[in-house]
């Protein structure tokens, strides 16, 4: 058996500058494995598995430029990406390459806050059934609180 539809990733950020890459791995097989996609996402991969086409997952920083632009931009984005990653922005964050820590702090500028992902969620929702993934640190989800974090997601 073949490799499985390999994802390809790129960062969406209203900056210039634009990270891509493929990892080698079997999408099936994580699936299989891990068990980790669940809902909307796993049936997104069996969906592509079945076409033999690769999944297109689009990161978009939160509040990045503004909140009030979130949930348009990401609603326009999901109109061509299979599963939308939306990032959480972070004072400190300094496992991620320069261009996530550039729309973070733009977005903490703008007045983004951990809040109002759940807002943006909500509102994304209302417009497409895109799976969305929630990227962060754990220090913004623990100072949320933990569970409340994520039973919030868990719809």
């Amino acid at each position: 058996m073949g490799l499985g539809p390999v994802i390809l990733y790129m960062l969406i950020s209203s900056g210039t500058h634009f990270q891509h890459f493929i990892p080698t791995f079997n999408t099936c097989r994580i699936i299989d494995t891990w068990g980790v996609f669940m809902g909307r996402i796993r049936d997104t991969f069996l969906k592509l598995e079945r076409s033999g086409e690769c999944a297109f997952i689009a990161y978009l920083m939160a509040g990045d430029p503004d909140p009030v632009q979130t949930p348009r931009i990401a609603t326009a984005i999901a109109r061509y990406a299979d599963i939308l990653e939306l990032g959480i922005p972070f004072s400190d964050p300094i496992a991620d390459g320069k261009t996530i820590q550039a729309a973070s702090e733009r977005a903490l500028r703008a007045g983004m806050t951990p809040k109002k992902i759940f807002e943006h969620v909500a509102a994304i929702r209302r417009e497409t059934e895109i799976p969305i993934v929630v990227m962060s640190y754990y220090n913004p989800i623990v100072q949320f609180g933990v569970d409340r974090f994520m039973n919030r997601f868990a719809l």
